[in-house]
């Protein structure tokens, strides 16, 4: 993961440098009003918390459930 800073007079400017160095995948993880302007911080390949792999396991053991279950009782 890939963390910056971006420090810009308004939030347009800082946005757009943004987007300029990390490009238009970038996430946003913090920012706050600073003297001047704006401190943006933001990452790319950033998975928020509660996102992450035990959570895509937990849905794919919750399909193959699912699966299982609609096979053993058929169409309706």
């Amino acid at each position: 993961m890939q963390v910056k800073r971006f420090f810009a007079a308004d939030m347009r400017q800082a946005m757009k440098l943004v987007r300029d160095e990390l490009g238009a995948d970038a996430a946003i993880i913090g920012n706050r009003r600073i003297a001047g302007g704006v401190e943006l911080t933001a990452a790319l390949d950033y998975t928020p918390p509660g996102a992450g792999p035990a959570r895509a396991e937990h849905g794919t053991r919750r399909r193959a459930a699912q699966d299982r279950l609609a096979h053993c009782v058929g169409p309706g």
